[in-house]
């Protein structure tokens, strides 16, 4: 038995020793002092056995009746004070010993109207943290979940993911009411009614979630240098149920740049990067950030694109003159890039995206110094001939820290062929023998006539925010490695995409 539960243990032992005295206390004071056949007086308590009739020769008070002058004596201060200690206890060891909380006895209703009087942003955080463990459980119920939601929501102005009232929002919106619960037992109609009700209660959630406004925030470095495009950390949220959002930046070219899709959830939750225009030559760096999110029907059919505003990022960076990375390469360093990037492509059972890219960022791990972290920058690129079909770019460094992609190009066509061969390949079962599997036991094929290029870039090697700048003259890998492409089929949907770049100009929606 370890030491802490030892402790608990005595300290709850000590306890109920202490509860049985105060209890014993209490019994006493109501009842340990009765008459037992002696007349007193019911206001001194002055013994009265050799007195003559009612009346109390100390005090001078009369008994309205002779049974009045046998009652038991109650000592009430004393009663309630240990009743008091007694519940003073209890709460100490709820509160202190058992890791409980004094706002888990706070009703239901007192909660709900503590959220619909009290402005968002004056809301105690006990009671944001208290409504949202509720709704985790779902207790609260259905009714005062609805309206909890739409107080929190009905304010109009969009609520920052850094909040308080953000996670409790999220809370509220996956929260599943435990009285729509139906079971084996209920009949017919009864499970009818509890479905419909139900449909009614998400229907009424996602009209509150989909009427609150995007909220978008962007950070970017104290310094920069001169005349390279600006990495800027962004955090989005987007509530609605089937969410999509896209941003684009003007001042540059203004490239759409789009979020991953969130269609099973009820809200967008997301950091991402953004790249900015090089700020000029004094530091000043000007770029509008407009949002736009489209929502999903229960059918998962998207509606049109609205603009859900825009963020004006006005700064002044200090210029850095010697701070870009160094450019280094070696054969030991493209030796570990092709063992990285040799992985196979992988082809899904899916029309938008039929082919991803696996890689292991284990490459810049053995490459520490002093002077910092390697940092990893690449673009990776499936080719038909000479053809660019697909091209990724990622970057992290070798702490691992930040790690990020974005996918640049995607020729869907070219993609599904790669996809269809592989698949007529694994329904053939024609891998030869000898052929090398992965985890997943999905054969690796070779693609002939293509081939997977990895190229390290500086632009992209930047995008690691704060490590190159808190190392002056860090290093980026910036050599290339080709190898003829493999690859495997899983007859399974792909993950989501995590970001991609639309062509400048370019407003279609990406699937």
């Amino acid at each position: 038995m370890g030491a802490d539960v030892i402790l608990t243990v005595v300290v709850l032992a000590l306890v109920a020793l202490v509860c049985a005295a105060g209890i014993g206390v209490t019994w006493w004071a109501l009842f340990g002092d009765k008459a037992r056949g002696r007349r007193r007086c019911p206001r001194c308590w002055h013994d009265l056995s050799g007195t003559p009739g009612r009346t109390c020769g100390e005090c001078g008070f009369e008994a309205h009746d002779e049974p009045e002058l046998f009652a038991t004596r109650r000592r009430w201060p004393i009663a309630v004070s240990s009743v008091a200690f007694i519940l003073a206890v209890a709460g100490w060891v709820r509160l202190t010993v058992l890791d409980g909380r004094w706002s888990s006895y706070v009703p239901d209703a007192a909660l709900g109207v503590i959220v619909s009087v009290t402005p968002g942003e004056s809301l105690p955080a006990w009671v944001l943290q208290e409504v949202a463990g509720r709704a985790a459980i779902g207790t609260l119920g259905a009714e005062r979940t609805a309206s909890m939601l739409e107080s929190l929501a009905g304010t109009g102005a969009p609520v920052p993911a850094t909040d308080p009232r953000a996670r409790t929002i999220s809370a509220l919106a996956g929260c599943d009411p435990a009285e729509f619960a139906v079971t084996a037992d209920d009949p017919q109609s009864v499970a009818a009614a509890r479905t419909e009700a139900r449909r009614a209660f998400d229907d009424r959630r996602a009209r509150a979630l989909a009427a609150m406004p995007t909220w978008l925030e962007v950070r970017t470095p104290a310094a920069w240098p001169r005349g390279e495009p600006v990495s800027a950390s962004a955090w989005i949220w987007a509530p609605g149920r089937g969410a999509e959002w896209r941003v684009r930046v003007s001042g540059g070219d203004g490239t759409w740049l789009a979020g991953q899709s969130a269609r099973w959830s009820d809200w967008v939750d997301r950091a991402f990067l953004l790249t900015l225009p090089p700020p000029g030559a004094d530091g000043r760096l000007a770029a509008r950030i407009e949002v736009e999110t489209r929502h999903s029907d229960e059918a998962g059919a998207f509606g049109p694109w609205r603009a859900d505003g825009a963020v004006e990022v006005v700064r002044t960076l200090a210029p850095l003159d010697a701070g870009r990375p160094v450019p280094i390469d070696s054969d030991a360093l493209r030796e570990q890039a092709a063992r990285a990037f040799a992985l196979p492509v992988t082809a899904w059972a899916d029309d938008e995206r039929p082919v991803t890219f696996a890689f292991d960022p284990r490459i810049a791990d053995d490459a520490e110094s002093k002077d910092g972290p390697l940092l990893m920058g690449v673009a990776v690129e499936l080719l038909e001939g000479d053809v660019v079909r697909r091209r990724v770019e990622f970057w992290w460094s070798g702490d691992r820290r930040t790690v990020g992609s974005e996918i640049v190009l995607e020729d869907l066509p070219a993609l599904r062929r790669v996809r269809d061969r592989l698949r007529a390949a694994a329904a053939a079962h024609d891998a030869p023998a000898g052929t090398p599997h992965p985890a997943d036991d999905d054969a690796v094929r070779p693609l002939e006539g293509w081939t997977l290029r990895t190229t390290g870039l500086r632009e992209v090697a930047m995008r690691n925010p704060g490590t190159w700048t808190a190392y002056p003259g860090a290093r980026y890998w910036s050599g290339r490695v080709e190898a003829p492409a493999e690859g495997g089929f899983r007859e399974e949907r792909p993950p989501l995409r995590r970001s991609w770049r639309m062509a400048p100009g370019d407003s279609a929606p990406r699937p």
